[in-house]
């Protein structure tokens, strides 16, 4: 079974892999420590909901997909889209 907490540090790791920052990038917007938010990623704690939104606001995406199992992949997908449209000139697919 998979908990909510794995799901939000799966999604979190990737979001700010996809979005090319750092832990200490993302503290700086989101105004959360780095050091928590390697424990978030690691699924060594849980956050708040505050927390959540100011994490998701900082990644650019909803609350309420941070806590989606299948966010992560679709925001991948949606990355790999992009670089390929990038490299052969073609327009991206619509996300």
């Amino acid at each position: 079974m998979t908990t909510i907490r794995k799901i939000v540090s799966h999604n979190l790791r990737i979001l700010r892999g996809v979005r090319g920052m750092s832990q200490e990038d993302l503290s700086a917007i989101a105004g959360i420590d780095r050091t928590f938010i390697s424990d978030i990623e690691n699924a060594k704690y849980g956050t708040s909901i505050d927390r959540l939104e100011s994490l998701a606001g900082a990644l650019g995406v909803a609350t309420w997909e941070m806590c989606h199992p299948q966010t992560a992949d679709r925001i991948r997908k949606q990355a790999d889209a992009d670089a390929s449209a990038a490299t052969s000139g073609k327009p991206a697919p619509p996300h």
